[in-house]
């Protein structure tokens, strides 16, 4: 696994802090203009720094970090510093943009789909956004759009998440059934909620997930029964119009990128 700058510079910095307590002070300088100084107490993975500030403790992710200055306990021998601080995880703030293809596993058959989010950040391990797609069905197609929401269950390299999708999704035909002859086709309710695994690297993340979906729509029809001849089909029977509505359902497994 590639160390992000930070810990390279901790692997060196840290066998002095096992020897000693004197080395154990930091003033850290935060990307918001902020200034923080204090004694660490924890030592720094891939997601922040445990600092004691006076009597409190607080946990600093790296996101947030701009340098870090370490000292002796005299607070006056300066010994290493570290700027440009990149953590390795989830993103905690800003906009985000995500892709993903899925196969669908319904009652009656399996099926495709493609989507797409665009969404922000509001706090550490909340967002929200907006998502369109492309979903394969049989004998329709939908095309859904909605509102996203997610969520993380923890900062790092590996971050666990939920997500949930509800919206509208428009309809048409698409079947190839010679006996059937298509009039209409509605869409409706899209939702789906479930979770997966998001693997972090820089500036990009691997995300796969499992979610359980529906889909509500309606199509209208006429079904005959066809008799051959020398060369072609001669309707028989049938022809009367058809409506129904269809619930589509299925567990989706998905792979996509997230930027």
């Amino acid at each position: 696994m590639k160390k992000n700058y930070l810990l390279l510079l901790l692997i060196l910095v840290f066998p002095l802090l096992a020897e000693a307590q004197s080395t154990s002070f930091a003033k850290i300088q935060l990307k918001n203009g902020s200034k923080l100084k204090g004694n660490i107490l924890e030592s720094i993975d891939e997601t922040g720094i445990v600092l004691r500030l006076d009597s409190a403790t607080l946990k600093i992710h790296l996101n947030e970090v701009k340098s870090i200055r370490f000292y002796d306990s005299s607070k006056k021998r300066f010994i290493q510093s570290q700027t440009d601080i990149e953590a390795i995880g989830h993103k905690t703030s800003g906009f985000f943009h995500s892709i993903k293809g899925g196969v669908v596993f319904g009652d009656d058959n399996t099926n495709v789909n493609a989507h797409t989010v665009n969404g922000i950040m509001f706090k550490e391990r909340f967002g929200a956004g907006v998502g369109i797609g492309y979903d394969q069905h049989n004998p329709l197609s939908t095309l859904p759009i909605y509102a996203h929401l997610r969520g993380y269950l923890k900062q790092g390299k590996v971050s666990p998440y939920y997500f949930a999708d509800l919206g509208y999704a428009n309809a048409w035909d698409n079947s190839e059934d010679q006996f059937v002859e298509v009039h209409n086709v509605d869409g409706g309710l899209f939702f789906q909620t479930g979770m997966g695994l998001q693997v972090n690297y820089k500036g990009i993340s691997m995300v796969w997930g499992v979610a359980w979906r529906s889909q509500k729509s309606q199509i209208d029809y006429s079904y005959y029964n066809y008799w051959p001849t020398w060369n072609s089909f001669a309707p028989t029977s049938g022809g009367e119009k058809i409506s129904e509505k269809r619930s589509i359902r299925g567990l989706e497994v998905s792979l996509g990128l997230l930027f």
